[in-house]
């Protein structure tokens, strides 16, 4: 079961290598998602079978008629270079410039929050930012049953598993994050790119 490219974890050298080469066992591999079956799929002589992102009940079982916070949920991992953590600290401070409504006081770290504490989360906000450049999480996924407005960035490993027309792509850059994020706060139809 393959879950990510996971030789990008690694600088180009012999970790890099190394998981490249577990592709190339005689395995049955299946992924999670359409673009890590087709971003494997060179390494095997056949077809890589796929499953799509799967989600828990409890994201739909949320009340959704709550009235919802001009909030946005961010999923900040520093310690995963692939998550972009400190292009997202960049689009937050720029977020704080650009919107009178977010301020400083209201941006904080939840930590580490149990699935009914991120479902609790999710039917607070108006939107919610997780970025990758590997393989989606499945976090976005839990977002969009949430009904929340769900931010990531223009790249080609976040263009085969989303419906279309579902999530705001943003370039890639601080600039672009914020802006997608006050689009999605104004209620804009989701585009690609921002």
């Amino acid at each position: 079961f393959i879950q990510d490219f996971e030789p990008w974890f690694y600088p180009m050298g012999e970790m890099y290598l190394n998981a490249e080469a577990s592709y190339r066992y005689e395995l049955n591999p299946i992924t999670i998602g359409r673009w890590l079956s087709k971003k494997v799929e060179p390494y095997y002589s056949h077809e890589v079978p796929y499953c799509d992102f799967g989600v828990s009940d409890i994201y739909t079982a949320q009340e959704q008629n709550l009235s919802r916070e001009y909030a946005v949920c961010a999923i900040y991992q520093s310690n995963k270079d692939r998550r972009l953590s400190g292009m997202l600290l960049d689009a937050i401070k720029l977020l704080l410039k650009l919107d009178d409504a977010v301020r400083d006081p209201r941006v904080r770290s939840l930590g580490i929050l149990t699935a009914d504490e991120c479902a609790s989360l999710y039917a607070k906000c108006v939107a919610g930012v997780s970025l990758s450049v590997t393989n989606p999480s499945r976090l976005p996924f839990e977002m969009l049953a949430s009904k929340l407005s769900v931010i990531e960035i223009y790249r080609e490993n976040n263009l085969l598993d989303f419906p279309e027309g579902t999530i705001h792509l943003a370039e890639p850059s601080a600039c672009g994050i914020a802006s997608s994020i006050l689009e999605a706060l104004s209620g804009s139809k989701c585009d690609s790119p921002n």
